[in-house]
């Protein structure tokens, strides 16, 4: 399980490295005049829970969880809002289900309290 853990913050790093610097960058060339969107927000911090989950952090492990859910309400929202319950519609949300259920094992948690 905790190959597993470090793969999924890994991703999560990776995933979400360059849409934070381009944040980062926005905030700088602005001088901190930048608005700084939900979902924006939601991104910064799964790449800071990504970081702790590869170190198999329980902080980690429960600021991805966070995330993942967090991401997961905003799609089943737009999903909600559209009327558009077509498979593809409905893909993120099978998406970010999974990392909710393979955060909140009982096995992750047990791995990352040590």
């Amino acid at each position: 399980m905790a190959i597993i853990l470090r793969i999924i913050g890994g991703f999560w790093v990776l995933h979400t490295f360059r849409p934070v610097l381009s944040i980062f960058i926005k905030l700088i060339q602005s001088r901190l005049d930048y608005t700084v969107g939900l979902s924006e927000g939601i991104s910064t911090v799964m790449l800071v829970g990504g970081f702790g989950l590869a170190l198999l952090k329980e902080w980690g492990r429960v600021v991805l969880r966070i995330g993942a859910i967090a991401y997961f309400i905003l799609q089943a929202a737009q999903v909600l809002y559209q009327r558009n319950l077509t498979p593809g519609a409905l893909a993120p949300l099978l998406y970010y289900g999974i990392f909710v259920v393979i955060l909140s094992l009982p096995q992750a948690q047990s791995e990352t309290r040590n």
